[in-house]
């Protein structure tokens, strides 16, 4: 059976949207907002935020990755605190897709939220069942899945987001047994997302290169990683954590194509990219994007659906929805023919 594997973004953002926390703006867990303050803060330039996401989702369109362009929701479909579940279905994923179904996860224990769900309207019309974590709660930046066929990896760590039960379930739900998962601790998990440090570059069946900012792991986890590269027939480099802080940037990976923020990037991580054999590296500047909390893996989904996708009926479902996403939701699909 063929696996039709899409990336999912949300359209550019409204000048609106850049007032609400937890939208596009910034994305910290369990703290209070004051939207006056917040309004004060902002001095991000909204043209440029739109041109770059333009410019972001032009460059995956044109390297021939499947890509799908779905709308953003109205602005009255937000909560008080303007957290939109449209922008966490897309934001460091908290979802994951097999093959017709998708898990969507809660976040974190102060933050499992009961509302009607802009996620599953979203996976309806992308034709994919949305099920409900239960187990424990979990946010997909902290994992990273290795997506071989017949033989998925998750490497991954708990941390304020994620419990281990939340992890497991993940892993349980794309049928990866004990033998490949990875769980290791980061130093300071706090501030780090775990697919910030750990990345990795498949090719087909194989696990061509990884790279990590091994400073970031105690030295267990480094031999951990260590030997699961070995085993994988991959070739680890390790990076420094020099002028990144927590704020390692994020990757967008879909088979050898990396798609990277060049945000808070340092030389040596910059040239090991750009000189990985047989990867190609398209670097984003999203400097607004950025200061308003979201880099290329923050604001992309991958989905894995039964079926190739039509733009016309994914936008004929939202419209049945039109308090949500109006009457006439714009949806474009790029390589379509590649899914």
């Amino acid at each position: 059976m063929d696996i039709h594997k899409y990336i999912v973004t949300l359209d550019t953002p409204q000048p609106e949207d850049l007032y609400y926390p937890n939208g596009i703006v910034t994305h910290s867990i369990g703290n209070e907002y004051n939207e006056d303050s917040f309004r004060e803060g902002w001095k991000g330039d909204v043209d440029v935020l739109r041109d770059e996401r333009t410019g972001m989702v032009n460059a995956i369109a044109e390297a021939g990755v499947p890509l799908v362009v779905l709308p953003r929701p109205l602005k009255s479909f937000r909560d008080p605190l303007g957290m939109t579940e449209a922008i966490d279905y897309v934001r460091d994923p908290i979802a994951v897709s097999r093959q017709g179904e998708v898990l969507l996860f809660n976040m974190a224990a102060e933050r499992r939220r009961p509302e009607a769900g802009v996620h599953e309207l979203f996976a309806n019309a992308l034709g994919l069942k949305p099920i409900r974590s239960q187990r424990g709660f979990n946010e997909g930046g902290n994992s990273r899945v290795l997506p071989i066929p017949d033989e998925h990896w998750i490497f991954a760590s708990t941390s304020v987001r994620s419990d281990r039960n939340g992890l497991d379930e993940q892993a349980d739900f794309l049928g990866i047994p004990d033998s490949r998962r990875r769980f290791m601790d980061i130093i300071g998990g706090k501030g780090f997302h775990f697919d910030c440090i750990f990345m990795v570059a498949v090719d087909g069946n194989s696990v061509v290169h990884v790279a990590s900012y091994m400073d970031a792991f105690p030295s267990d986890s480094r031999r951990a990683i260590e030997e699961a590269v070995r085993s994988l027939d991959g070739n680890l480099y390790e990076l420094e954590l020099t002028d990144v802080d927590n704020m390692a940037p994020n990757q967008l990976f879909t088979g050898c194509k990396i798609f990277r923020t060049g945000s808070f990037a340092n030389y040596r991580t910059e040239s090991t990219w750009t000189s990985l054999p047989g990867v190609e590296v398209t670097t984003f500047p999203l400097t607004q994007n950025f200061k308003t909390g979201g880099q290329v893996h923050c604001l992309t989904q991958e989905v894995y659906t039964p079926e190739p996708l039509d733009a016309a009926l994914v936008a004929a479902a939202l419209s049945q929805h039109p308090d949500v996403f109006g009457t006439h939701p714009k949806v474009e699909i790029f390589n379509n023919h590649q899914g």
